[in-house]
């Protein structure tokens, strides 16, 4: 009878150490305001290594680079309540997995990069507090050869905003799919990305780089999935769907409100498929997109399919509008642009082919489109396809005209 009790003993005694042991592998932030570097400030005695899981429940943690590359992740950090202040390049998944999860209290950021996954799976979840990052060069999902990266935002604020800068690289642009196919799944919450607009100062190196506009790009086959809450892109030169990588880029809008505003307006607010593909799903919900005024006059707030890409814009359901600008299909020689509508609310100035000579197409199969001035003549034009009769009117008061299919 006395070797059960032995060995429940030596049980409790070997998960007691494994547990003191898990419990010594995370270091938590004793609270209160102070620099990541002191050792005091942690528990268990000691700062932190980049595959140390942290935890930081309360307080503030100052973490600035004092060389290059010093802010680098590659295990679980954990904020619930206090404050993560980083300034530098920030590179999580360094050699090893990191996640970061923010539940409530907020991570500030400024530097010349943020990078979620840099050569190893990274990871983000929001499920409340706050996020900014205001950044010179980049804010990236994926950087080098690894895993892609995962982001859940479930609730909270996450803000980035670009800064201008002196030179120009176009792998800078790539806001998602620089290296790998990520993933953002917005289900609540708000979301601001603010490109700034402003241009890039050419220099005696870089003559090319004068009069360049910050894009926010989405390459390879990453995805944007909306289900809710609220995603605002401001003064990009624009928001581009699939470009110039291979693969099948995707923006799908299942609830909740995309505005993408003040872009150039140059080449489309929002392009799909450009030297790529691209689609762009509305479901429900509400997608909104403008154009600050350009010398161009340029006012064209969809462009699917350019460059020789293959773009496609899907309406469902939900509403789109573009107020006064048009939807323009398949610019440039090899294009291929294809809308397909089947439900739901579109406004728009105009929607035309972009050459005669490309292959543009319009299928209008169900919901209400409505457009600028006279455009009934919109039905005989070769490109624009009905499935069924449509009923067009035009309202000389309001300048406008409605085509309307019943819904499939």
């Amino acid at each position: 009878m006395r070797l059960p009790v032995f060995l429940f003993s030596v049980f409790f005694v070997s998960l007691a150490a494994n547990s003191a042991f898990g419990a010594e592998r995370e270091s938590l932030w004793r609270s209160g305001k102070g620099l990541y570097s002191d050792e005091q400030r942690w528990r268990p005695t000691g700062v932190p290594a980049s595959a140390t899981p942290i935890r930081i429940e309360g307080g503030q943690v100052d973490w600035v680079e004092s060389a290059s590359f010093d802010l680098s992740r590659a295990a679980a950090t954990f904020i619930d309540g206090g404050t993560l202040h980083l300034v530098g390049t920030f590179r999580n998944g360094v050699d090893g997995a990191g996640e970061l999860q923010l539940e409530s209290g907020e991570i500030r950021h400024s530097g010349n990069f943020f990078v979620l996954g840099h050569n190893a799976p990274g990871k983000m979840v929001m499920t409340g507090g706050r996020f900014e990052s205001d950044v010179a060069s980049g804010f990236f999902f994926s950087d080098h050869a690894g895993a892609p990266v995962e982001f859940l935002m479930q609730d909270g604020a996450f803000e980035v905003s670009f800064r201008e800068r002196s030179d120009y690289e176009e792998r800078w642009q790539s806001f998602m799919g620089k290296a790998q196919n990520d993933r953002w799944t917005i289900q609540g919450g708000s979301v601001e990305i603010d490109a700034g607009n402003a241009p890039f100062f050419g220099d005696r190196e870089n003559p090319g780089d004068a009069n360049r506009f910050r894009a926010i790009v989405v390459r390879r086959s990453s995805t944007i999935e909306i289900n809710g809450g609220s995603v605002r892109f401001l003064r990009p030169e624009r928001l581009a769907i699939g470009e110039r990588t291979p693969g099948n880029a995707l923006l799908k809008l299942d609830g909740g409100r995309l505005e993408v505003l003040d872009t150039r307006g140059l080449d489309g607010g929002i392009a799909v498929g450009v030297d790529s593909e691209g689609v762009v799903v509305v479901n429900d919900g509400q997608l909104t997109v403008s154009v600050a005024e350009n010398d161009a006059g340029r006012n064209c707030g969809f462009l699917v399919g350019a460059d020789g890409g293959y773009g496609s814009l899907e309406i469902n359901g939900g509403v789109v509008d573009l107020a006064g600008l048009d939807i323009e299909i398949a610019r440039g020689r090899n294009s291929v642009g294809q809308v397909r509508m089947t439900g739901g609310a579109l406004r728009a100035g105009d929607i035309r082919p972009a050459d005669s000579a490309t292959s543009a197409r319009f299928q209008f199969e169900g919901g209400l489109i409505v457009l600028a001035g006279d455009r009934r003549d919109i039905l005989d034009e070769a490109f624009f396809e009905a499935r069924g009769r449509v009923s067009a009117d035009y309202n000389p008061l309001a300048d406008e005209t409605r085509l309307s299919l019943p819904s499939r």
